[in-house]
């Protein structure tokens, strides 16, 4: 597929490069962490120190699976996101003409990527000093422990996580930041069409994509996260770094849409302005109103119908996938009862 999101990481670019399509990638990604995982977790079990939390064997075994298995779940998700908001991009790009120039932008640049793996640094760091509290350690105590008790806790500590936490989730911040900066400049950019306004739902997408995304990996969080990390209180913060998360996301990508908002309403006032103008007698006003041919003169009936017809144009480009959302706010809910049935289920 060859897309510009991968160019500057080379990882994602060599995947991006064999051609595979997203659904299949996805897959190969799943399947392929999933047997590392459960590999890993099972060659190391035996290996960690007995006080190694938490104690039932079936616990500890998804808690040093989960994280290599979730490395490709973050890349698996970097692909179909990134994918998916290109695809949405080069549409709306191919819209304008004078938006050309904003394809080479999606690529994210060096220092964006080396800002994001700043940015996901803290979330390691506050997943090992809630960890390491469960011990009643400090930070830097839990590393030091991480290092007397052997290679496989150090391999798991200062190897497994910080990929998972660290390494996977810094090039989707980098790409997510990339492309949002470019769909901010299209939805300023981008001539406004009030007779085809469907075109400019695109720039909505990616935040509907956020909100199923978000949803998703809530879901998830409260599916899998208490095997993942085997500590109520540790579950609890890794919920809550995601919702946290996907807040900040959604409000990202929510501007370019109130951007295209109003701009859609902007241009709205000025074609009832011209009409009101033309109602009350004003001839000149008629050369400004969308669909009027020069020296075309309206009657007051057709000045009221294309007044009636402005008016009823959506500005929110959101309004056209209300529908999508409404079914994915329900899956939190459903997952957590969903949950709290296999916890009864199983203890």
């Amino acid at each position: 597929m060859k897309g510009y999101s991968f160019r500057n990481i080379w990882v994602l670019k060599w995947l991006d490069a064999t051609g595979l399509r997203t659904i299949p990638l996805v897959l190969m990604l799943v399947v392929i962490g999933a047997v590392l995982g459960g590999a890993f977790g099972f060659a190391v079990i035996g290996g960690v120190p007995e006080d190694f939390q938490p104690q039932e064997a079936f616990s500890r075994f998804m808690v040093l699976s989960i994280p290599l298995f979730a490395v490709f779940i973050n890349i698996a998700f970097t692909f179909v996101v990134a994918r998916n908001t290109e695809s949405v991009l080069i549409k709306l790009i191919q819209e304008d003409s004078n938006l050309e120039d904003l394809k080479q932008a999606i690529s994210p640049s060096s220092w964006l990527l080396t800002m994001s793996f700043a940015l996901a640094t803290p979330i390691y760091l506050a997943v090992m000093y809630s960890s390491g509290e469960s011990y009643g350690n400090t930070l830097l105590e839990h590393f030091a422990r991480a290092i007397d008790d052997g290679i496989v806790v150090t391999v798991y500590i200062f190897g497994i996580l910080p990929l998972w936490l660290i390494v996977s989730v810094a090039p989707l911040i980098a790409i997510l930041l990339a492309q949002l900066a470019v769909l901010c400049q299209i939805a300023e950019r981008i001539f406004v069409d009030l007779i085809n306004l469907q075109k400019y739902a695109a720039v909505s997408t990616p935040f509907v994509q956020v909100v199923v995304a978000s949803t998703v990996m809530l879901s998830a969080t409260l599916l899998f996260g208490g095997y993942a990390v085997g500590d109520d209180k540790l579950t609890a913060l890794i919920g809550s770094i995601v919702v946290i998360l996907m807040g900040v996301w959604l409000l990202l990508y929510l501007w370019p849409v109130w951007i295209m908002r109003r701009r859609i309403h902007a241009v709205k006032q000025l074609q009832l302005e011209a009409i009101s103008a033309a109602i009350q007698g004003d001839k000149a006003a008629q050369a400004n109103i969308i669909g009027v041919a020069p020296g075309e003169i309206l009657s007051n009936g057709d000045l009221f119908a294309r007044q009636m017809f402005i008016e009823s144009r959506w500005e929110w480009p959101v309004a056209e996938h209300l529908q999508k959302l409404i079914v994915f706010a329900l899956l939190p809910p459903l997952t957590w009862v969903l949950a709290a049935v296999v916890e009864n289920f199983m203890f």
